[in-house]
């Protein structure tokens, strides 16, 4: 075989990493059948190498697309000869933020796979106008403006419930019908037992008699202290008198 069948027969015996180091050689080195063998040896002959741990920090840059990233990544660690599973992890975690969370999911094995993936986002987020904001910055606002709306009402709720307890410690703790109760029954009271006697009361009455409390019978000016006040007459069955006082018969006799 001739030289140069060699050498244009060369590329297509090459894996995935050897042909992209063939194709970042110079014209001058591809051309020369001793250059390339001695280019090769250099290159993938067996030879100890440590592993730099900064690979493992390569990181896009905000403005690198994603061709110039890749491109860059395999300069940076083609001569480490690293298997393609590791290469296909350095390689997306390395990818933008936002990049990365459209990417990750699809979970490609290949260097090949990545760069298509990665081309589709890169075009998609141009093209809606959000890529420079990831996605975790924009789900970090919706969550603030949520919790900023939770709190405005959170708050309107509260003041609302402050007032109604401001209103009910303004007013009395009875409740209202207890209070019409009381306040008719007080009435009553008052009208009933002390309204002046009539005439024929009067007269057959002592001038004592007319000072006395009309429910008891005792020298009572106030219902609270009528011991009368919410008991029933065993005469008439009415409230708020004593039977020794009742004047139910006192009426009949008058009406004779």
């Amino acid at each position: 075989m001739s030289e140069n069948k060699a050498l244009s027969a060369f590329p297509f015996y090459l894996d995935t990493i050897p042909r992209q180091w063939y194709f970042q050689l110079s014209e001058s080195v591809r051309s020369s059948l001793e250059s390339l063998k001695l280019a090769f040896l250099e290159r993938f002959q067996k030879r100890t190498t440590h592993f730099d741990i900064n690979l493992l920090n390569i990181k896009q840059y905000m403005e690198e697309t994603v061709d110039d990233y890749m491109a860059r990544v395999s300069r940076l660690t083609t001569e480490y000869e690293l298997p393609t599973h590791l290469l296909v992890g350095i390689t997306i975690q390395g990818l933008k933020p936002d990049l990365r969370q459209i990417v990750m999911p699809q979970s490609p094995d290949t260097l090949e796979k990545i760069r298509q993936l990665a081309l589709v986002a890169e075009q998609t987020l141009k093209s809606t106008g959000v890529a420079n904001t990831s996605l975790a910055a924009s789900i970090q606002q919706l969550e603030d403006k949520l919790l900023s709306s939770f709190s405005e009402k959170l708050e309107a709720s509260a003041a609302v419930i402050s007032n109604v307890n401001s209103n009910f410690n303004d007013q009395s703790h009875t409740p209202p019908f207890r209070m019409n109760f009381r306040q008719n029954a007080q009435k009553n009271f008052r009208s009933n037992h002390f309204r002046p006697p009539n005439k024929n009361s009067f007269q057959n009455s002592s001038s004592n008699q007319f000072m006395k409390c009309q429910g008891c019978g005792g020298n009572c000016t106030d219902r609270r202290n009528c011991k009368a006040f919410g008991k029933s007459c065993l005469k008439c069955g009415r409230q708020n008198h004593f039977a020794s006082v009742c004047r139910s018969a006192m009426r009949a006799n008058n009406y004779r």
